[in-house]
């Protein structure tokens, strides 16, 4: 029989030869032993490979398992594991059998595993009927320890609420809340979204310590009772709570909260509810300087100002906006949207660059709808290279030009540019020939810069083409010198 290598190290230092006497194990593990290393290698394999990798063996097992219930994107299995679930009335499901005696073993062997809960579309297919919800929250054992989950996401429609607060995945391990009203616009639906939102937030507010780490609100409506509720789960999360997205109208005890937050680094928002539209910028304003005085130290802010009367025809707003803004200096992301005209200058952008030395992708949408942003996009194409020049650090522009102007002569590009994204797709066609933009955008861009064309507009997918067959020739040419 041949010798390994252990063996063979062995009769080397027994038989004198060798300086040193070597010690090894007898028996060396296996590197597929080793939990951390199966951990890693499950999470970059797809479901179906997952659930193969649990039957291979008890080492493996574990580890697979953790990764096949570590993502909850529905109910439905965890509730199969008390007892087979049938489907009622086409999207209504319920328990076939009566649970009341039902074994938990089963049960209590995933439910610990689940970390991430994700709730998005079951108002369409997958909703939970009351009868069921009562039964489990009868049926289940006080002794069951919560699992630790982190992160819940859910559409709020039907009886997810329920669902949510009937199942104890709201724990002081929730790191990430976020939740989305899906309704229509008559009152009933309004009222029904309104409710599922505040019975949730409230319960999150009513955990003992601070956890709560990223929330996020998606909705059109609130009312009374829901901003005294997020005010609540602010105040008690407000120690750890360190980025917050939110389109609802808060009034202005939520929004108080929202910059009372201490170590708040990345907003997204809409103004605070106000009476009359056209007091819409004077209260975004408002809201900026109460932000500003409390949250200087803010790296990604996002902005929305739409007005209900539709666009309007000012280019100061934009301007008044960028000036307000221009306090936070420690900004790396910022986007702005507003229904009205972008006109920038060279001294906004040579503003706007001093203001945000670090900024690395900035967003200023004149209009969300694209054909309306073209419009809107008054700022001529000659600015680009002094956005490259002024915003060093800057990897990301989503700018809207025009080319109503004349392109300047042919410029080196900015040799010290990081940008890496140029996105094109609400700007102005412009009335100069595409061969003559495609090369102006290859003479200005880095050579690390791409064209974004999102939404496929036929002038700039031309200019895109030409752009792309002169970089191709450019490095085609680098080769050859090199």
């Amino acid at each position: 029989m041949s010798q390994g290598p252990t063996d063979a190290l062995r009769a080397q230092s027994a038989s004198g030869f060798g300086a040193a006497v070597i010690n090894t194990p007898s028996s060396l593990p296996s590197p597929l032993e080793i939990p951390e290393l199966v951990e890693n290698i499950v999470s970059y394999l797809v479901r179906k490979d997952i659930v193969s990798a649990a039957r291979v063996c008890r080492a493996w097992s574990e580890p697979a398992l953790d990764q096949i219930w570590r993502n909850l994107p529905s109910i439905i299995p965890l509730f199969s594991l008390i007892s087979p679930m049938v489907c009622r009335t086409g999207y209504e499901w319920d328990f076939e059998d009566d649970i009341q005696d039902a074994d938990c073993s089963r049960y209590a062997f995933y439910f610990h595993r689940i970390r991430n809960v994700t709730l998005r579309h079951v108002y369409i297919l997958e909703n939970i009927l009351p009868t069921a919800i009562q039964a489990f929250t009868a049926w289940i054992p006080s002794y069951l320890i919560p699992p630790p989950v982190s992160s819940i996401t859910a559409t709020l429609l039907f009886h997810v609420p329920a669902t949510l607060l009937a199942v104890p995945f709201i724990s002081e391990s929730l790191r990430k809340l976020s939740l989305t009203q899906k309704c229509g616009r008559d009152s009933l639906c309004e009222t029904h979204c309104n409710q599922s939102m505040l019975d949730v937030v409230s319960a999150v507010a009513a955990l003992p310590n601070a956890c709560l780490e990223d929330l996020t609100l998606i909705g059109h409506v609130t009312d009374a009772n829901l901003c005294s509720a997020i005010t609540a789960c602010l105040n008690k999360h407000g120690s750890t709570i360190y980025k917050i997205k939110t389109t609802l109208p808060l009034d202005h005890q939520a929004w108080s909260s929202v910059c009372g937050l201490p170590s708040l680094r990345e907003i997204d928002f809409v103004p605070p509810r106000s009476a009359d539209a056209g007091e819409l910028l004077p209260e975004t304003i408002a809201a900026i300087q109460e932000l500003e005085k409390s949250s200087p130290i803010l790296e990604s802010l996002s902005i929305r100002l739409l007005s209900p009367s539709g666009p309007g025809e000012d280019p100061e707003i934009f301007r008044s906006l960028i000036r307000q803004l221009s306090e936070f200096h420690n900004l790396k992301s910022l986007s702005i949207s507003v229904d009205a005209p972008l006109s920038l200058s060279e001294d906004d952008v040579l503003e706007m660059g001093t203001s945000w030395p670090g900024m690395r992708v900035l967003r200023l949408n004149p209009e969300v709808d694209w054909i309306q942003g073209q419009q809107m996009a008054q700022s001529a194409l000659s600015l680009l290279p002094n956005f490259l020049r002024h915003f060093p650090c800057i990897e990301e522009l989503h700018v809207p030009f025009c080319g109503d102007s004349p392109l300047p002569p042919v410029e080196r590009p900015v040799p010290t540019s990081r940008l890496r994204v140029f996105e094109v797709s609400s700007s102005r066609a412009p009335w100069q020939d595409r061969e003559l933009v495609a090369d102006y955008l290859a003479s200005v861009l880095p050579l690390t810069a791409h064209i974004e064309n999102n939404y496929d507009v036929p002038y700039w997918k031309a200019v895109l083409e030409r752009f792309n067959c002169i970089r191709k020739q450019e490095a085609k040419i680098e080769r050859a010198s090199t």
